[in-house]
């Protein structure tokens, strides 16, 4: 199923997991110091485990600073030694959590990409190299799950069950450039465009990937496996890998918060060009069918596992899983930081000459104990019936709410249009001009239903406002968004939902913060004392622009919140404090006013902390600069 999210708080993707019972406990103090913990794969020059390595053959660099080891220890999957009874048939949840925890199982999920991988040849070569693998490497022992695009995300389920997925792999077909819907949820929610469905189909491949690590780490696996046969994802939408980033970052780090590998193998027979390494780190444009690879050897790097382009032998590769699941180590080391909730990129290598070491490229340390708080007592509803989720590729999106001084909740929706997309030679570019928006309760209340105009788009008419703003109480709201031309056409459809959390404890909580920009110190007096302006969903803006920044606060107890906020750049170090514009007494709202055009492009973050009488709320903000 597709998996939609934005930035805006409680936005919720088609199949998600569900989320922790809700608790009004008061978080613990954070802990001191913090142990991290590091696989590492390391192996000779042809491929061979090797296992004799002592903590002095380690040198493990965090944000460039070496590290002192507490300890080193190698992990093996191998069977015991001696006459083993048939393993146990997996039938539930608790057998399979059993089985995940008993020695010498490795657990191993196979996405096989038919949306991007050709029928044919390279179809054959999948399920070739696959049957292979299941037969001859895979141990009775071991749990696999072979999954597809559209499979549920929510009954994932490994089992020692070989017929089953070799059922799954002979049936396998690849249908890459082949955009004829074969299903009715494909026929209604893809697009009819190449380029629409080329973008849907992307972010059906990404939520699978995610749910299959989330589900590894539900089974608490030592170390897990996820290997990815496919070609690369390719788009003709222009700055497609800044669109990808948010999908692309949640699933690097899913894998390293449940240890799980991420193997991504080409099945094509023909060989690309080398991929420049400019592309890994997307400083180049490269060529689609390269920027794919790309894409793929990224994700493996950063996770820990391993790549494998096109042309190469893929029963090979397949094994070198089955080998890595078999021995690695496990590195541990005290965290030289506090719980800043940034990410910590890590280096490891070895002393030893022909060794070659493979881990996850860092991690993101945990959020301080206010802010984790205060994310509790945003208490989302229980998990009602899901519905078909679409985002449309056409325009960005962003929900809010503030909390209004009698405790009803004010939600907010704005949107602008996506970066322009390449169009059909001889055919006009479309163009999203307003969006007929319906937002409704799951009993069918109707909450709002008309037209908002873009909220970047110079909007001046009386009769399309650019934002919807209504009243709603706390749970799910149904978004049906229908995406017109400027002569009436209807381009795309949408259908996203939001939960509207009840607020809970006594700590203030900053709810979604709002950004707005300005092109002109007049434009920007103009907004600051609009308040129904309307928010802006991207979070990329150029040095020429003069940003607003509105935190909206709430505190159960009534008291007065302190709200400061502070520019960081992308290793943490403090630009500037930013001053809070004076504001009438009682506002729950504070604003910030912040010029870009001192800044290099760029990423930066704004920190912002709220602070009132029963304690502390935290909030970070990404954006980008542009030149």
């Amino acid at each position: 199923m597709l998996c939609m999210l934005r930035d805006g708080h409680g936005l919720r993707a088609q199949q998600a997991p569900a989320p922790a019972p809700a608790s009004t406990a008061v978080a613990a103090p954070d802990p001191a110091p913090r142990t991290i913990r590091l696989e590492a794969i390391t192996t000779d020059k042809l491929g061979v485990p090797i296992t004799n390595l002592r903590a002095e053959d380690f040198s493990v660099l965090v944000d460039g600073v070496a590290q002192k080891l507490d300890g080193v220890e190698v992990r093996s999957n191998a069977p015991p030694v001696g006459p083993m009874a048939p393993p146990d048939e997996i039938k539930d949840d608790g057998d399979e959590a059993r089985a995940a925890r008993e020695r010498g199982t490795r657990v191993v999920g196979i996405y096989l990409d038919e949306y991007h991988v050709s029928a044919g040849e390279n179809t054959e070569r999948v399920r070739n190299a696959v049957s292979r693998f299941l037969d001859d490497e895979l141990r009775p022992s071991d749990l696999v799950v072979v999954m597809r695009p559209l499979d549920h995300l929510t009954n994932i389920r490994f089992t020692r069950d070989r017929t089953g997925a070799r059922i799954a792999v002979s049936s396998f077909t690849g249908r890459r450039n082949d955009y004829t819907p074969r299903s009715a949820f494909e026929d209604q929610h893809l697009g009819r465009s190449p380029s629409a469905v080329r973008s849907a189909r992307a972010q059906i491949v990404m939520s699978g990937l995610r749910a299959l690590a989330t589900r590894m780490g539900d089974l608490n696996v030592g170390l897990g496996g996820i290997v990815l046969l496919s070609e690369g994802f390719t788009t003709d939408v222009p700055r497609a890998r800044e669109r990808r980033l948010p999908d692309l970052q949640g699933l690097v780090r899913a894998a390293g918060r449940f240890r799980v590998l991420l193997y991504a193998f080409d099945p094509g027979a023909v060989a690309l060009p080398p991929v420049p390494a400019a592309a890994l780190t997307g400083t180049i444009e490269v060529d689609p069918a390269v920027e794919s690879s790309a894409l793929l050897q990224n994700l493996a790097r950063q996770t820990g596992g391993d790549s494998l382009p096109a042309g190469q032998d893929l029963g090979r590769a397949l094994r070198r899983v089955s080998s890595d699941l078999d021995s690695y180590y496990v590195l541990t080391f005290t965290a030289p930081h506090g719980n800043d909730g940034r990410f910590h990129p890590v280096q490891v290598t070895v002393s030893r000459r022909d060794a070659q070491v493979r881990v996850r490229s860092g991690y993101w340390a945990p959020l301080q104990s206010e802010l984790r708080a205060a994310m509790v007592r945003l208490n989302p509803p229980p998990i009602l019936p899901t519905r078909a989720l679409r985002r449309s590729p056409f325009i960005e999106s962003w929900f809010g709410l503030t909390v209004e001084p009698g405790g009803g909740r004010r939600i907010i929706f704005t949107w602008t249009p996506s970066p322009p997309r390449t169009p059909a030679r001889g055919k006009a570019p479309a163009r999203p001009d307003v969006v007929a928006l319906k937002v409704t309760t799951p009993a069918g209340a109707v909450l709002f239903d008309g037209e908002v105009a873009s909220a970047r788009a110079g909007n001046t008419s009386t009769l399309r406002p650019d934002s919807a703003v209504f009243q709603a109480t706390p749970g799910r709201l149904q978004f049906d968004l229908t995406i017109l031309q400027a002569d009436g056409s209807k381009l795309d459809v949408g259908a996203m939902d939001f939960d509207v959390p009840s607020v809970r404890g006594a700590n203030p909580v900053i709810l979604p913060p709002q950004l707005l920009s300005a092109g002109s110190a007049r434009e920007f007096r103009d907004i600051e004392a609009d308040a129904n302006a309307a928010p802006l969903p991207g979070r990329e803006f150029r040095r020429t622009e003069r940003l607003l920044l509105r935190v909206p606060t709430f505190e159960p107890a009534g008291n007065a919140v302190q709200v400061s906020a502070k520019l960081v750049n992308r290793v943490g170090k403090v630009l500037v404090d930013l001053a809070p514009i004076p504001a009438e007494a009682g506002r729950t709202l504070t604003q910030f006013d912040l010029p870009l055009a001192r800044f290099a492009p760029g990423e930066y973050s704004i920190e912002v902390a709220a602070r009132s009488d029963a304690g502390t709320a935290r909030e970070l903000i990404r954006f980008r600069i542009t030149g």
